[in-house]
């Protein structure tokens, strides 16, 4: 490339491929699952703490997943056009 830098594309897919790899672990685990049945804590306000805890954390998790699944795409198709030589700086 003429601009003085170099661009490693398959890293760049590969970034893309790992995070798409994670997202689609996180569609299969969740975080509510976590918590368990009450009786495995003995006390079910404690049961009951965890499981909302639990609960509002996978809210956040499925928030995060979908902006990472925009720098996943971004990633991607950021290789395919340095692969086809249509990066244009500005």
């Amino acid at each position: 490339m003429s601009d003085g830098f170099q661009v490693n594309i398959g890293a760049l897919q590969e970034a893309s491929d790992g995070v798409s790899a994670i997202l689609l672990y996180l569609r299969y685990e969740k975080v509510s699952d976590i918590g368990g049945n009450g009786q495995g804590y003995g006390n079910d306000s404690l049961a009951s703490a965890v499981s909302d805890f639990c609960n509002r954390w996978e809210i956040g998790v499925e928030n995060l997943a979908k902006d990472t699944q925009e720098i996943a795409s971004r990633l991607s198709l950021s290789a395919q056009a340095y692969a086809k030589g249509r990066w244009s700086l500005g």
